[in-house]
C-alpha cells in the first residue's frame, strides 16, 4: 500500500567545523600578480612613444635630404633663367634672332646669322667651359623651330603641340614629358623667354633646354646616400618620372590610384601655399611596395619632386625596438604564469576534486564523499556538499520506495481494469472488482453502491473485506445525501476524502467496520447520471493521497463503463427476442393470407 512521502530530516552535525575563510585572501594575493598589467600599459606607452620619435626623427632627415635637393634645383634654375635673360639682351644676339625668325633656310645669310646666334649664346651658357642648358632653340611666333643646336629641329612646329601654350606664357621654367616633335616620350625642363626687337617688335621665343640626363644626374644624387629609396618628378602635365629600377634610367610610370590621390592633394594644398611640411605621406607606391613619402613643390621649374623610402627601411630601428619588447612581455608573462599557476592550483585543485567527487555522486555512487582537508571557504563547500549528499541519498531512497509503491499501483490497477472488461455478468463484475482493490491495495475494506430505481437510496451491492457478508445480510443502504461519506459523494457525483474518519463531519461511523481511519468515495457515473458510488476504507490515517485517488476515480470510471456495457448486452438480448417472436407471427398470418386468397379464385373459377 502507498504512504504518503514525508521529508527526510537530516541528522544535525555533533560539532561543526570551523572555517577561517582564507580563500579571499588567497585569491587577493593571485590576482595582485597581475601587475603586469600596468608594466604591459608602460611598455607599449614607451615603445609608442619611442615610434613616434622615430617617425618624427625620419621625417626630419626625409625632409631635409628631398628640400636641400630641391632648394639646389630652385637655385639652378634660377640662374638659368638669368642667364637668359642675359642672353635676350645682347644686341647681336636679337638682331641674328631677328633676322633667323624673317630669313628662310636657303638665304645664303641664313647661316652667317646662325653662327652668330650659337656664338652668342654660348658667351653666357658657357662661363666655365661648362654650358648650363645643353641644348636650346629659337621658336618664331608661328612655333616653327627656327634655330636650334640640334640640326634636326630645325624646320619642326611646335604650334600643334598640346604644351605650346604653356610655352608662350611668359618667361618661365616648366618640366614637360613628351614635347613632340622635339622630344617625345622625354623628360626635360624648358625655360622660356620671350623676345621683342629694339622697336618692340615680337620675335618669338628663346627656350634653354635641361634634358633627361641633367635630370637623371638630379635624382641619382638625392638617392645616393640611400639605394633603397626613389625620387621621381611630378611634370607639370601630371606625368611621373623616375629612374626605372631595370635600365637605370629616366622613364614614365603609372601610379598607384592610392599614391596618385594623396600625393595630389598635398601637391594642390603646396602649390598654393608654396610651403612644404615635416608630414610624411605613407601609401603603396606602384610596385605595391608600402612606403613613407615627401613631396616638395618646386615653383621654378612648375612640378613637384617626390621621395620615397620603403617603410620597413625607414621604420627598421622599430623593427628592433619590437622584438626587444615583446621579449621583455613574453619573459614578464612566462614568470607571472608560473606564480599565477602555482597560486591557482592551490585554490582551483580542491574544487576540482570536489567537482570529481559531485561527478560520482550524479552517476549513482551514493557513498562517495569529499575528503575535508582544508579550513577555510573550500573546506566549508566540502562539508556542506558532504551534508547535502546525506540528504540527497535518504531522500533518494525515499523516493526510491514511492515509486516502488506507485509502480505497484497502476500494475494492480491494470489488473482490476482487465478483470473489469473480461466478463459481462454485473454480479460477477462487481464483486471481483472489490476483491481486488482489497488485496491488490492492501485496504481494509472496499464496497460497491448501486442507486436504486428511485434514485433514492444507495444500496450496498457487493463488497469485500473483513464484514463485508453481514453487511451484505442486513442489505446495508444509505440514503442519496444522508449525513455519510457515501450518501454525499451520490447527492454530489464528486470523490471525497476523509483523511481522519474522526475529523470528517459526514462520515458515517459503520459498527460492522470499527478499525477504519481513512476513506474515500468515487461516484460511479456516465456523465450527470449517478449510477453508485466505489467506497475504500483503510486503517491507516491519511492513506490516501491524490495518486491512489486518481487510480481509484479511474476504476470507478471503467466500472460505470461496464456495468452500461452489460446493461447494453443484456437489452439487446431482450430486444432480438422480440423481433425473433415478431417475425414467427408476421409469418403465420401471411400463410394463412395466401390461402384464403388461393380458396377465393378456386371458387370463382368453379363458377364460370
Amino acid at each position: 500500500m502507498t504512504t504518503k512521502m514525508t521529508p527526510v530530516a537530516a541528522s544535525p552535525s555533533p560539532s561543526a567545523p570551523k572555517f577561517k575563510k582564507g580563500l579571499a585572501r588567497s585569491m587577493v594575493f593571485a590576482l595582485l600578480m597581475f601587475a603586469v598589467i600596468p608594466v604591459l600599459i608602460m611598455g607599449i606607452a614607451g615603445y609608442a612613444r619611442a615610434r613616434k620619435l622615430l617617425y618624427e626623427q625620419v621625417a626630419q632627415q626625409i625632409y631635409n635630404i628631398s628640400h636641400s635637393y630641391a632648394s639646389d634645383l630652385n637655385r639652378s634654375m634660377t640662374t638659368k633663367k638669368i642667364r637668359l635673360d642675359r642672353v635676350s639682351r645682347r644686341p647681336l644676339f636679337i638682331e641674328s634672332a631677328e633676322k633667323l625668325s624673317e630669313l628662310a633656310p636657303s638665304n645664303a645669310s641664313f647661316i652667317y646669322y646662325r653662327e652668330q646666334l650659337f656664338s652668342e649664346f654660348d658667351v653666357v651658357n658657357r662661363p666655365d667651359s661648362k654650358p648650363l642648358f645643353e641644348n636650346f632653340m629659337l621658336v618664331n611666333t608661328d612655333g616653327v623651330v627656327c634655330a636650334a643646336s640640334q640640326a634636326n629641329w630645325e624646320g619642326l612646329s611646335l604650334a600643334n603641340s598640346e604644351h605650346y601654350p604653356e610655352f608662350i606664357t611668359g618667361a618661365h621654367s616648366t618640366g614637360i614629358y613628351d614635347v613632340t616633335p622635339i622630344l617625345p616620350e622625354q623628360f626635360a625642363i624648358f625655360t622660356i623667354k620671350p623676345l621683342s626687337a629694339e622697336n618692340g617688335k615680337d620675335i618669338g621665343l628663346l627656350i634653354g633646354l635641361t634634358e633627361s640626363e641633367s635630370a637623371e644626374a638630379f635624382l641619382n644624387k638625392i638617392i645616393f646616400f640611400n639605394p633603397a629609396s626613389s625620387a621621381y618628378f611630378i611634370a607639370s602635365n601630371e606625368a611621373y618620372v623616375g629612374i626605372d629600377a631595370y635600365t637605370k634610367e629616366l622613364a614614365v610610370f603609372e601610379p598607384s590610384h592610392e599614391q596618385k590621390q594623396i600625393i595630389a592633394s598635398t601637391m594642390i594644398y603646396r602649390e598654393e601655399d608654396e610651403r612644404d611640411t615635416l608630414a610624411l605621406l605613407e601609401f603603396s607606391n606602384y610596385q605595391e611596395t608600402p612606403v613613407v613619402a615627401q613631396v616638395h613643390w618646386m615653383p621654378a621649374v612648375n612640378s613637384g619632386i617626390v621621395l620615397e623610402i620603403p617603410q620597413n627601411v625607414a621604420l627598421g630601428q622599430l623593427g628592433s625596438l619590437a622584438p626587444f619588447s615583446i621579449l621583455i612581455f613574453i619573459l614578464t608573462f612566462g614568470a607571472m604564469s608560473v606564480v599565477l599557476w602555482i597560486a591557482s592550483n592551490r585554490v582551483v585543485k580542491p574544487l576540482l576534486d570536489l567537482a570529481a567527487t559531485t561527478r560520482h555522486f550524479s552517476e549513482g555512487d551514493w557513498q562517495r564523499r569529499s575528503p575535508i582537508q582544508r579550513d577555510d571557504e573550500i573546506g566549508l563547500l566540502a562539508h556542506s556538499f558532504n551534508k547535502m549528499a546525506d540528504e540527497l541519498s535518504s531522500l533518494y531512497r525515499s523516493l526510491e520506495d514511492q515509486v516502488n509503491d506507485r509502480t505497484e499501483y497502476i500494475r494492480a490497477a491494470a489488473e482490476v481494469a482487465q478483470s473489469i472488461v473480461s466478463t459481462f455478468d454485473v454480479d460477477e463484475l462487481l464483486r471481483k472488482t472489490t476483491r481486488l482493490i482489497v488485496e491488490r491495495f492492501d485496504y481494509y475494506h472496499a464496497g460497491i453502491f448501486m442507486i436504486d430505481r428511485a434514485g433514492k437510496m444507495a444500496v450496498l451491492k457487493t463488497a469485500y473485506g473483513p464484514s463485508a457478508d453481514e453487511m451484505l445480510e442486513v442489505e446495508h443502504r444509505l440514503a442519496v445525501g444522508s449525513p455519510s461519506i457515501v450518501g454525499w459523494v451520490t447527492a454530489n457525483n464528486q470523490p471525497r476524502a476523509a483523511s481522519d474518519v474522526g475529523e470528517d463531519p459526514v462520515h458515517f461511523k459503520n459498527k460492522l467496520l470499527p478499525q477504519t481511519r481513512a476513506e474515500v468515495c468515487i461516484p460511479i457515473a456516465i456523465g450527470d447520471l449517478v449510477l453508485g458510488a466505489l467506497d475504500v476504507q483503510s486503517t491507516q490515517p491519511e492513506a490516501f493521497d491524490q495518486g491512489s485517488i486518481a487510480v481509484l476515480e479511474t476504476l470507478a470510471s471503467q466500472i460505470a463503463t461496464a456495468i452500461q456495457n452489460v446493461n447494453l448486452f443484456e437489452s439487446s438480448k431482450v430486444n432480438l427476442g422480440e423481433l425473433e417472436r415478431l417475425y414467427r407471427s408476421s409469418r403465420q398470418i401471411y400463410s394463412k393470407s395466401i390461402a384464403r386468397c388461393a380458396l377465393h379464385f378456386c371458387h370463382l373459377y368453379s363458377r364460370r
